[in-house]
This record gives structure tokens, C-alpha cells and sequence, in this order.
């Protein structure tokens, strides 16, 4: 990365090729007011005569870690689509080098995300599933998907062995992955499925 003292400075020659605003974008955004006002003040003293300050922030919304940032607000976003929603986002983090966390194509979750939600996270409420895959859950929220996703965990009661026994006894354990994925993604988290056979047994 550039060291900051050898950064380009604004200057009135620059100023006849680029606005400020659209300057600090490209070279300072991550930067807060009082970090612009010591590594740039003439370009800071622009942007206070412009009224454009408001667009320099008091203090950085992304803290010591940009990338947590993005996984918890843009997860699953292309850089294209980043670079167009949260450009001070894709700003810092192609300054520092972290761009490697963004996908650059949406080839997330295939063409149908609610599969893939019942195949590896079936049972999950919205909060659960929020935090254990923020990117399929940004996905559902983009496609008006979130309605196949419950709000809570009221699924198979306080019982989900009794529930497998009554509707499905005699399944195995691959069986019951297919017929009823989310009863399967239950019993599993919930380290139930020594109640469920591997194989089936024939009587003698």
C-alpha cells in the first residue's frame, strides 16, 4: 500500500480535473474528519468551503475490522454490487487489501437459495439463521424469500424423537434426511439422532 506521506495531495490543478468529494472517495474514505483535516487540510478546508463535510464521517462506521462489517450488513454482494450500495465500504476494503473476502461473481446458493436453506439449515429461525449463514440469509432477504424461514423455533414442539416415532418410525437416518430434512437438521443439532437407525432392520 502507498504510505500516506506519499499520498496525492489536493491542489488547485487537481481541482480542475476531479471534484473534491469524488477525491476523498478515491483516496481518502476511510478517513474521519480529524484524520483528513491532519493528512490533507487543504482538501479538508475545500470541503468545509463546499459544504461537503457532512459526507466525511465523525468517526469510521466500520471500525478496526471492515470486513465483519461487510459480512454482517452486504454479505453475499458482489464487488460490483458493493461498489455500487456502500462505495466507502469498497473503498476501505480495497485499500487494505481484503477485496479476497468479496465474491466477484453471485454464484452463491444457486439459482434456488430456499433449497438450499432447507438442505443445510433446515429447522433455523430467521435470528439463528442470520448468524450462522449471514450470506443466504441476505440472499432470502433480497429475493422476498424470508417467508420459508420461520420467525421461531416452534417446529416438531418440545419433542422431536416422539415427533420422528409418530410420523416417521423405521426411517433411517437417510431416509429421513430426505423425506424430512428439517425433522433430520433437528434431531442432529440437537444430538438426537442415536433415536434414528443408520440402516433398517428386517425381523426375523
Amino acid at each position: 500500500m502507498t504510505p500516506l506521506e506519499d499520498k496525492i495531495k489536493w491542489s488547485k490543478y487537481i481541482a480542475v480535473k476531479i471534484e473534491p468529494i469524488d477525491f476523498y472517495e478515491q483516496h481518502y474514505a476511510r478517513l474521519t474528519r480529524g484524520q483528513l483535516q491532519k493528512q490533507d487540510p487543504r482538501l479538508y478546508q475545500r470541503l468545509w468551503r463546499d459544504g461537503l463535510l457532512e459526507h466525511v464521517p465523525v468517526t469510521s462506521r466500520f471500525g478496526d475490522n471492515p470486513v465483519e462489517y461487510y459480512q454482517e450488513h452486504h454479505a453475499g454482494l458482489t464487488r460490483g454490487q458493493l461498489q455500487k450500495q456502500d462505495p466507502r465500504l469498497y473503498q476501505r476494503l480495497r485499500r487494505d487489501g481484503l477485496l479476497e473476502h468479496v465474491p466477484v461473481t453471485r454464484a452463491d446458493f444457486g439459482d434456488n437459495p430456499v433449497e438450499y436453506y432447507q438442505e443445510h439449515h433446515a429447522g433455523l429461525t430467521r435470528g439463528q439463521l442470520r448468524k450462522q449463514d449471514p450470506g443466504l440469509y441476505q440472499r432470502l432477504w433480497r429475493d422476498g424469500l424470508l417467508e420459508h424461514v420461520p420467525v421461531t423455533r416452534a417446529d416438531f414442539g418440545d419433542n422431536p424423537v416422539e415427533y420422528y416415532q409418530e410420523h416417521h418410525a423405521g426411517l433411517t437416518r437417510g431416509q429421513l434426511r430426505k423425506q424430512d430434512p428439517r425433522l433430520y437438521q433437528r434431531l442432529w443439532r440437537d444430538g438426537l439422532l442415536e433415536h434414528v437407525p443408520t440402516k433398517t432392520h428386517k425381523s426375523k
